[in-house]
């Protein structure tokens, strides 16, 4: 990854984090303290609703995780990693039939992968769907399980699992990243 936007996710972290801790300490402070009116103390505890809203959403601190567009027409029909050997459907029930799905897993290796730039190397488990009759057929490898460091400190070891996005087709509009586990 281009190191300027590696940064840049690092940046976005701690800002979030330095904004929505000052909002909850502020708002705490305001609402058990008796010098405030009581609208006040009663709009901040709407402030600390959002806020832990907020932490709670990955892509309030992962951006690149919610919601995205991307021109429809950049987007094949179907690609499937040749000899892919798993199949997974997806349940799209409420989703237009010929809306694309694109899909991604860590690449298949027989091995614990220590480090997830690794794991997807060149996207060699990826392809893409269609959705027909409210289902989109995923067909992957079996994915290598990888660790990830949780804010620097330790790593977790994954389960198997792929990820997906719902590329919606009169808009362009990506869904935010969403995952399923497997069980292979």
């Amino acid at each position: 990854m281009d190191k300027v936007y590696f940064y840049d996710i690092y940046i976005h972290l701690a800002t979030m984090m330095l904004l929505l801790g000052y909002s909850l300490i502020s708002s705490v402070y305001v609402l058990f303290n008796d010098d405030y009116n009581t609208v006040l103390r009663v709009f901040v505890i709407f402030i600390i609703g959002a806020v832990i809203y907020l932490l709670f959403k990955s892509d309030t601190f992962l951006p690149f995780l919610g919601i995205a567009f991307v021109p429809t027409n950049l987007i094949v029909d179907n690609r499937v990693p040749q000899g892919a050997n798993i199949e997974y459907i997806l349940d799209m029930k409420g989703i237009e039939d010929g809306t694309r799905v694109i899909y991604w897993a860590a690449n298949k290796t027989d091995k614990i992968v220590e480090d997830p730039f690794e794991a997807y190397k060149d996207y060699h488990n990826a392809g893409v769907s269609k959705v027909v009759n409210g289902k989109a057929i995923v067909k992957i490898f079996c994915p290598d399980r990888y660790k990830v460091n949780k804010f620097g400190v330790h790593a977790s070891l994954l389960d198997k699992h792929f990820h997906y996005r719902i590329v919606f087709k009169d808009t362009g509009m990506m869904s935010p990243v969403m995952t399923a586990k497997l069980n292979c």
